[in-house]
Protein backbone atom coordinates (compact mmCIF):
# COMPACT_ATOMS: atom_id res chain seq x y z
CA UNK A 1 0.00 0.00 0.00
CA UNK A 2 1.46 3.36 -1.00
CA UNK A 3 1.18 6.57 0.99
CA UNK A 4 -0.55 9.68 -0.32
CA UNK A 5 1.87 12.37 -1.43
CA UNK A 6 1.90 15.71 0.37
CA UNK A 7 1.71 16.98 3.89
CA UNK A 8 -0.24 15.21 6.63
CA UNK A 9 -3.58 16.87 7.39
CA UNK A 10 -3.72 18.77 10.69
CA UNK A 11 -6.00 17.47 13.45
CA UNK A 12 -8.10 20.67 13.40
CA UNK A 13 -9.58 19.61 10.06
CA UNK A 14 -11.64 16.92 11.88
CA UNK A 15 -13.99 19.73 13.02
CA UNK A 16 -14.44 21.39 9.64
CA UNK A 17 -16.19 20.45 6.43
CA UNK A 18 -13.51 20.73 3.80
CA UNK A 19 -13.92 21.10 0.07
CA UNK A 20 -10.93 20.78 -2.28
CA UNK A 21 -10.03 23.95 -4.18
CA UNK A 22 -9.92 23.48 -7.95
CA UNK A 23 -7.47 26.32 -8.45
CA UNK A 24 -5.05 25.09 -5.76
CA UNK A 25 -4.63 21.32 -5.40
CA UNK A 26 -3.96 20.17 -1.83
CA UNK A 27 -5.78 23.17 -0.34
CA UNK A 28 -9.34 23.33 0.93
CA UNK A 29 -12.15 25.70 1.75
CA UNK A 30 -13.50 25.22 5.28
CA UNK A 31 -16.84 25.45 7.10
CA UNK A 32 -16.97 25.19 10.91
CA UNK A 33 -19.15 22.24 11.95
CA UNK A 34 -20.47 24.18 14.96
CA UNK A 35 -21.16 27.77 13.91
CA UNK A 36 -21.01 27.33 10.10
CA UNK A 37 -18.47 30.15 9.60
CA UNK A 38 -16.87 29.82 6.14
CA UNK A 39 -13.36 30.34 4.80
CA UNK A 40 -12.72 30.35 1.07
CA UNK A 41 -9.28 28.91 1.87
CA UNK A 42 -8.73 27.27 5.24
CA UNK A 43 -5.42 28.08 6.89
CA UNK A 44 -4.68 25.79 9.84
CA UNK A 45 -3.59 28.65 12.12
CA UNK A 46 -6.82 30.56 11.46
CA UNK A 47 -8.96 27.47 12.01
CA UNK A 48 -7.23 26.76 15.33
CA UNK A 49 -7.61 30.39 16.42
CA UNK A 50 -11.30 30.30 15.48
CA UNK A 51 -11.98 27.55 18.04
CA UNK A 52 -9.76 29.12 20.69
CA UNK A 53 -11.02 32.69 20.41
CA UNK A 54 -14.16 33.07 18.29
CA UNK A 55 -16.50 30.06 18.02
CA UNK A 56 -19.22 30.29 20.68
CA UNK A 57 -20.98 27.10 19.62
CA UNK A 58 -18.10 24.62 19.96
CA UNK A 59 -17.87 22.48 23.13
CA UNK A 60 -15.87 23.92 26.04
CA UNK A 61 -13.41 21.00 25.97
CA UNK A 62 -12.58 21.77 22.34
CA UNK A 63 -12.21 25.49 23.03
CA UNK A 64 -9.91 24.80 26.02
CA UNK A 65 -7.84 22.34 24.00
CA UNK A 66 -7.16 24.89 21.26
CA UNK A 67 -6.55 27.68 23.79
CA UNK A 68 -3.82 25.61 25.42
CA UNK A 69 -2.50 24.49 22.04
CA UNK A 70 -2.12 28.07 20.76
CA UNK A 71 -0.54 29.30 23.97
CA UNK A 72 2.01 26.48 24.07
CA UNK A 73 2.57 26.34 20.30
CA UNK A 74 5.58 28.62 19.97
CA UNK A 75 6.96 28.90 23.50
CA UNK A 76 7.39 25.21 24.31
CA UNK A 77 9.08 24.21 21.06
CA UNK A 78 11.41 27.20 20.87
CA UNK A 79 12.44 27.39 24.51
CA UNK A 80 13.22 23.67 24.67
CA UNK A 81 15.64 23.92 21.77
CA UNK A 82 17.21 27.10 23.13
CA UNK A 83 17.88 25.62 26.56
CA UNK A 84 19.36 22.39 25.20
CA UNK A 85 21.90 24.21 23.04
CA UNK A 86 23.18 26.37 25.90
CA UNK A 87 26.68 25.67 27.16
CA UNK A 88 26.98 24.70 30.77
CA UNK A 89 29.05 27.08 32.90
CA UNK A 90 31.69 25.54 35.10
CA UNK A 91 31.95 26.41 38.77
CA UNK A 92 30.08 29.73 38.59
CA UNK A 93 32.94 31.35 36.70
CA UNK A 94 31.90 34.29 34.53
CA UNK A 95 32.55 34.09 30.83
CA UNK A 96 33.30 36.88 28.41
CA UNK A 97 29.75 36.65 27.00
CA UNK A 98 28.42 37.76 30.40
CA UNK A 99 29.88 41.25 29.88
CA UNK A 100 28.34 42.17 26.56
CA UNK A 101 25.10 41.63 24.71
CA UNK A 102 25.44 38.69 22.35
CA UNK A 103 24.62 39.08 18.67
CA UNK A 104 21.79 36.54 18.79
CA UNK A 105 18.83 37.11 21.08
CA UNK A 106 17.55 34.06 22.92
CA UNK A 107 14.22 32.82 21.57
CA UNK A 108 12.57 33.55 24.92
CA UNK A 109 13.61 37.22 24.69
CA UNK A 110 12.28 37.50 21.13
CA UNK A 111 8.97 35.99 22.32
CA UNK A 112 8.66 38.44 25.20
CA UNK A 113 9.41 41.41 22.91
CA UNK A 114 6.83 40.12 20.41
CA UNK A 115 4.21 39.80 23.18
CA UNK A 116 4.94 43.34 24.34
CA UNK A 117 4.64 44.59 20.75
CA UNK A 118 1.26 42.93 20.27
CA UNK A 119 -0.03 44.36 23.55
CA UNK A 120 1.24 47.84 22.70
CA UNK A 121 -0.30 47.81 19.23
CA UNK A 122 -3.68 46.54 20.46
CA UNK A 123 -3.97 48.57 23.66
CA UNK A 124 -2.80 51.82 22.05
CA UNK A 125 -4.85 51.34 18.90
CA UNK A 126 -1.79 51.48 16.65
CA UNK A 127 -2.47 50.15 13.13
CA UNK A 128 -0.53 46.95 12.42
CA UNK A 129 0.82 48.50 9.20
CA UNK A 130 3.07 50.74 11.36
CA UNK A 131 5.37 47.76 11.98
CA UNK A 132 6.41 47.90 8.31
CA UNK A 133 7.24 51.62 8.45
CA UNK A 134 11.02 52.12 8.03
CA UNK A 135 11.12 54.83 10.73
CA UNK A 136 9.43 52.53 13.25
CA UNK A 137 11.82 49.71 12.34
CA UNK A 138 14.74 52.10 12.83
CA UNK A 139 13.39 52.98 16.28
CA UNK A 140 13.24 49.29 17.21
CA UNK A 141 16.76 48.79 15.84
CA UNK A 142 18.08 51.68 17.94
CA UNK A 143 16.44 50.23 21.05
CA UNK A 144 17.53 46.65 20.42
CA UNK A 145 19.92 46.12 17.47
CA UNK A 146 19.72 42.32 17.70
CA UNK A 147 15.93 42.22 17.42
CA UNK A 148 14.26 41.62 14.07
CA UNK A 149 10.62 42.75 14.29
CA UNK A 150 7.88 40.51 12.89
CA UNK A 151 6.05 41.34 9.69
CA UNK A 152 2.63 42.99 9.76
CA UNK A 153 1.00 39.69 8.81
CA UNK A 154 2.76 37.74 11.57
CA UNK A 155 1.98 40.45 14.14
CA UNK A 156 -1.70 40.71 13.20
CA UNK A 157 -2.03 36.96 12.61
CA UNK A 158 -0.38 34.28 14.70
CA UNK A 159 1.06 36.55 17.42
CA UNK A 160 -2.28 38.32 17.94
CA UNK A 161 -4.13 34.97 18.00
CA UNK A 162 -1.72 33.59 20.61
CA UNK A 163 -2.06 36.65 22.83
CA UNK A 164 -5.86 36.54 22.50
CA UNK A 165 -5.81 32.87 23.50
CA UNK A 166 -3.61 33.69 26.53
CA UNK A 167 -5.99 36.46 27.64
CA UNK A 168 -9.07 34.25 27.13
CA UNK A 169 -7.47 31.54 29.27
CA UNK A 170 -6.74 34.03 32.06
CA UNK A 171 -10.35 35.27 31.94
CA UNK A 172 -11.69 31.69 32.02
CA UNK A 173 -9.52 30.84 35.06
CA UNK A 174 -10.62 34.00 36.85
CA UNK A 175 -14.28 33.23 36.20
CA UNK A 176 -13.83 29.64 37.42
CA UNK A 177 -12.31 30.83 40.70
CA UNK A 178 -14.89 33.57 41.29
CA UNK A 179 -17.85 33.17 43.59
CA UNK A 180 -21.18 34.99 43.72
CA UNK A 181 -21.00 36.56 40.27
CA UNK A 182 -23.86 38.79 39.19
CA UNK A 183 -24.60 39.85 35.65
CA UNK A 184 -26.37 43.18 35.18
CA UNK A 185 -27.45 45.53 32.47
Amino acid sequence: MSKKPGRKSDEVWAFYEKTPLKSSPGHFSAVCMYCKKKWTRGYVEKLQAHFANECNKCPDELKNYWLKYLINDDSSSNSASASSSKKRKTGGQLEIEDFYESRNLPESKVESINKALVRAFVCCGIPFSVIDNPFFRELLYQLRPNYTPPSRKLLSGRLLDQETARINQVIDKELENSENLTLGI
